[in-house]
């Protein structure tokens, strides 16, 4: 979490690299790693495919799905990607998952900028 923090990915993602080789992965693990890459400032993209990547490692504990969905749509958030938020949102609901205010809200954060009202408005 301490390099998630500090927004360094590299040294963060190195981490999880070794805790993956060793069956450490936990869903703080995963979280601080889609944490460090928002905050490194790292396209959305991404996230998307650390999500995917950490998914499995995951995937028996409960609530797994709706936290990682949640940190997915706050990096998209964060790169102004709110076509991306929409989409996670709508991945939530299709796995009949309710969004909560942690997905709203960070999907709204997302919306600065010229056509943001309109933005707000499909979330």
């Amino acid at each position: 979490d301490a390099c998630a923090k500090c927004g360094n990915f590299a040294q963060a993602e190195q981490l999880f690299a070794r805790m993956q080789d060793q069956q450490m992965v936990t869903m703080e693990s995963v979280t601080s790693l889609l944490r460090a890459s928002s905050r490194a400032k790292r396209p959305w993209q991404d996230s998307e495919a650390l999500l995917l990547k950490a998914q499995h490692s995951v995937a028996a504990l409960p609530g797994a799905d709706l936290r990682l969905l949640n940190c997915v749509v706050d990096a998209c958030a964060k790169a102004n990607a709110v076509d991306r938020c929409i989409f996670w949102l709508d991945e939530m609901k299709s796995k009949t998952l309710a969004p909560n205010v942690i997905s709203f809200t960070s999907a709204l954060s997302g919306c600065k900028g010229p056509g943001s009202r309109v933005q707000a408005e499909e979330l």
